[in-house]
């Protein structure tokens, strides 16, 4: 299984100039020859797990960042992680240290308006 932390650059190994292109025009994956792969919020999850899937014949799982503070979310702790599509959700997470913050809200409604 291959795991892609969300915000962080990863390394894939050479998988030839038509799986490349796909990454970067169906999945919107974000590359730099000395950093390697970044997934950025118009990266599609979905195709990049798709191509990735079909290029490596491994599964992708997705590790997530909490939204506030940038730490591990951990999912397997998390409340809604039996129905939740980390493909599609992944930027929302809140790791259980900011989520038990009283101003908790306030915090996730500025950072989502510095991303606007």
């Amino acid at each position: 299984m291959v795991t892609i932390s969300i915000g962080d650059w990863f390394k894939l190994p050479f998988m030839g100039k038509d799986v490349f292109v796909r990454l970067a025009r169906d999945a919107q994956l974000r590359y730099d020859s000395k950093k390697g792969f970044l997934v950025t919020p118009s990266t599609n999850l979905v195709s990049l797990s798709t191509i990735l899937h079909t290029a490596l014949g491994e599964d992708v799982n997705y590790a997530v960042k909490c939204f506030i503070c940038g730490s591990p979310a951990p999912c397997n702790q998390c409340i809604y992680t039996q129905i939740c599509d980390k493909r599609v959700v992944s930027s929302a997470c809140i790791c259980n240290s900011c989520e038990g913050k009283e101003e908790a809200y306030t915090l996730y409604s500025l950072k989502f308006a510095q991303g606007l």
